[in-house]
């Protein structure tokens, strides 16, 4: 697969923008209730239901946990993310894929608040992952979604919607 020419300078503005622009836009309110699991579809491939766990329900479309038949391994739903913690996916065919996510956080009034994005980096054997810090945010401790895409060419497919949780390195 080719990386696109936009992939690498993205990387390094979206690592840099994580911690500047992860933090804002919490509103007072209420918790979010638990979410229920949605099943959706893409063009190339089919996704199942991702389970819910504690993730939350949220008013904006897109955010509908679902997972790509393509993975041999996901992450469990809330796994925690920034504080360099692994979080990892692995492709059942075993090799080498370039993906994308977007994060968005749950604030207390049960909105998703998008943050920012990263590639994830090759684990080797099919798996993508990161141990990327974030150092400011305040994401800790919230609920939040990974969005993984993958682009090959000009196409870009959605691989899943992952419920996470955030947690800032101490």
């Amino acid at each position: 697969m080719r990386t696109p020419r936009f992939a690498l300078p993205a990387v390094v503005l979206c690592a840099l923008a994580l911690s500047a622009c992860s933090g804002g836009g919490d509103e007072p309110g209420d918790a979010p209730d638990p979410g229920q699991p949605a099943t959706s579809t893409s063009a190339t491939s089919t996704a199942v239901a991702a389970p819910a766990g504690d993730c939350p329900t949220v008013p904006q479309e897109g955010y509908e946990l679902s997972s790509s038949d393509v993975f041999s391994e996901v992450p469990a739903s809330g796994a925690v993310w920034g504080d360099g913690t692994l979080i990892s996916w692995t492709f059942a065919d075993g090799a080498e894929h370039i993906v994308g996510v977007d994060m968005s956080y749950v604030n207390e009034a049960g909105d998703a608040i998008p943050m920012s994005g990263i590639f994830l980096d090759d684990m080797g054997g099919g798996t993508v992952g990161s141990t990327l810090l974030v150092f400011d945010s305040n994401t800790n401790g919230r609920p939040g979604f990974m969005t993984l895409t993958e682009t090959e060419g000009t196409d870009t497919e959605t691989l899943g919607v992952y419920c996470v949780t955030f947690k800032v390195s101490e």
